[in-house]
């Protein structure tokens, strides 16, 4: 995927600060690609995880989207991610 793909998809400019959510638990139905959906800035500060809020409001979105695996147990990994190479 392009730089200038990941910036129109994640619509920065329309909605601002997001945060990518990916289940690793499910596949669509296709069963190929775990299902995947995004959050506004607004939506993720009221789940309340510190980590999370801390990685969405100092990312910069012209290099880099902040995703997040979740995993069985209610369990999730956060990433803060370059994806220019510098």
């Amino acid at each position: 995927m392009t730089k200038q793909r990941i910036i129109e998809e994640s619509k920065f400019d329309e909605k601002g600060h997001g945060v990518i959510f990916v289940n690793t638990t499910e596949y669509d139905v296709e069963g190929s690609r775990h299902p995947c959906f995004s959050l506004t800035q607004g939506n993720v500060e009221e789940m309340d995880n510190e980590e999370i809020i801390g990685m969405l409001r100092e990312y910069d979105p012209h290099k880099e989207f902040v995703l997040v695996l979740i995993k069985q147990g209610e369990r999730g990994c956060a990433y803060r991610v370059n994806f220019l190479k510098e």
